[in-house]
C-alpha cells in the first residue's frame, strides 16, 4: 500500500493513538505540498495559537459554572451558579470552551482526568466582586467540561483526517508518493477539500452507532434506510440504484467497486447541489454493512 492508504488504515485503527495519525498527515502534507493542510496538521499536533483560526469543532459547549462562596453563615463548596449571575461580557466564555490545545494533551487529559476538565472562564478580579448569593463572598469560580466531550473532539479530529485522506485518495490514489515535481493533486482541489472536511460544518460518523441526516437512521442490514439516507443526502436515483450490486460484487464488504461507487455518489451529490465528503459516505455504508 501507499503512503494515503497507510494512513487510512492508521486512521481505522483505534490503537494507533490520534496524535501519531496526524504525523503520518503531516508527511502527506509535506508530499503535497500544500500551505494549508501543513498548517491545520501542524495546529493540531502542536497547538493552535491565540491569533490562529479556530475550527469550529474546537469550541465545545456543555461548560457547567461552579463556585465557592462564604457568607456570615457558612461556606458553600462546588455549588451550580446560574448563567444571570455571570456578567454579559464573559457570558459566551462561560458557556463555550475553546480548546487550543495540542492534540497529545488533549489525550492526555483523558487518560488521567477522573471525570471533568476545569476551566476558568472569568477572571478572578471579576469574580470576586460577584454576589451569587446575598451577602456572599465568591472565593473560586470555575467550569466544568465532561472529559467525554474530549473524546468527542478527539473523534471529530480523527474523523477528519480520515475523510480527508479518503478524498486524497480519490482525487489520487498515488498522491502520497510524490516527493519531487509538480504536487500530485491540484491545487484548487485541494484548497476545497481542507476547506469543506476541516473549517465548514460538521463530519457525521457514527461513535455509538448510528448514522442520521433529516432524521433517517441507517440500521446494519437494512438497504431501505441506506438507500433512504442516500436519497436525503443527494445522491440521485440512477446512482442509488448502483450501490446494491457494488456491495454484492465486493462480497458484502467495501471492496473496488463499493468505493467507486461512493467517489460517484459524493460527485453527483455535489453536482446536486450538496456537499457531501466521500467519508461520511463510507461511514454510513460502513454502518449499514456492520463494519467498524
Amino acid at each position: 500500500m501507499g503512503l494515503i492508504q497507510d494512513a487510512i488504515a492508521e486512521a481505522r485503527d483505534r490503537s494507533v493513538a490520534t496524535s501519531d495519525l496526524l504525523r503520518t498527515c503531516q508527511v502527506v502534507a509535506f508530499r503535497l505540498k500544500h500551505q494549508g493542510l501543513k498548517e491545520w496538521v501542524n495546529f493540531e499536533l502542536s497547538g493552535f495559537s491565540d491569533d490562529a483560526e479556530l475550527p469550529s469543532y474546537r469550541v465545545l459547549a456543555g461548560v457547567r459554572l461552579k463556585a465557592t462562596i462564604v457568607n456570615p453563615a457558612r461556606w458553600y463548596r462546588g455549588i451550580d451558579v446560574p448563567l444571570g449571575s455571570i456578567p454579559p461580557t464573559y457570558r459566551e466564555s462561560a458557556q463555550r470552551v475553546h480548546l487550543r490545545a495540542p492534540v497529545a494533551e488533549l489525550e492526555g487529559l483523558v487518560r488521567n482526568a477522573s471525570s471533568t476538565l476545569r476551566t476558568q472562564p472569568v477572571p478572578p478580579d471579576v469574580f470576586t466582586q460577584l454576589e451569587i448569593m446575598e451577602m456572599s463572598t465568591t472565593l473560586e469560580l470555575w467550569g466544568e467540561l465532561s472529559a467525554h466531550a474530549v473524546v468527542g473532539l478527539l473523534d471529530q479530529i480523527r474523523t477528519r483526517a480520515l475523510t480527508l485522506l479518503l478524498e486524497l485518495e480519490a482525487a489520487n490514489p498515488d498522491a502520497g508518493e510524490s516527493i519531487d515535481g509538480s504536487p500530485p493533486v491540484a491545487a484548487e482541489t485541494l484548497d476545497r477539500i481542507v476547506q469543506t472536511v476541516i473549517y465548514t460544518g460538521s463530519i457525521m460518523v457514527a461513535p455509538a452507532a448510528q448514522i442520521a441526516i433529516q432524521q433517517v437512521v441507517i440500521q446494519p442490514g437494512d438497504l431501505d434506510t441506506l438507500v433512504a439516507w442516500a436519497r436525503q443526502t443527494g445522491v440521485p436515483e440512477a446512482t442509488i440504484r448502483q450501490l446494491p450490486d457494488a456491495i454484492s460484487a465486493d462480497g458484502q464488504t467495501i471492496g473496488a467497486k463499493t468505493r467507486r461507487w461512493m467517489q460517484r455518489a459524493a460527485a453527483a451529490a455535489t453536482s446536486a447541489g450538496r456537499d457531501v465528503a466521500v467519508g461520511v459516505i463510507e461511514a454510513a455504508v460502513r454502518r449499514y454493512l456492520g463494519l467498524p
